[in-house]
């Protein structure tokens, strides 16, 4: 189960509620680095499928997400996030 593209649904069903690991990749439009590392998380998350979730969250579209995990900078999150 993979989507590369979560809300806040998202994020619960497929990271928070799922047995299967998960890498998520919080992002927003204007991260020059978030940017270069697009192209990374989506050949991850393709070659991954079926194997872990592969995930990008936009923190601007999704600020509750980034204020609950303490979101600064670009970051990756597994099964160790905190409910």
């Amino acid at each position: 189960m993979s989507r590369l593209h979560m809300n806040s649904d998202d994020f619960q069903n497929i990271v928070l509620d799922n047995k299967e690991p998960a890498v998520v990749d919080f992002w927003a439009t204007w991260c020059g680095p978030c940017k270069m590392l697009a192209p990374t998380i989506e050949e991850l998350a393709s070659e991954l499928e079926g194997k872990i979730a592969v995930g990008k969250v936009d923190v601007d579209e999704n600020r509750e997400l980034a204020v609950k995990y303490g979101v600064m900078s670009p970051l990756f999150t597994s099964k160790t996030a905190r409910k």
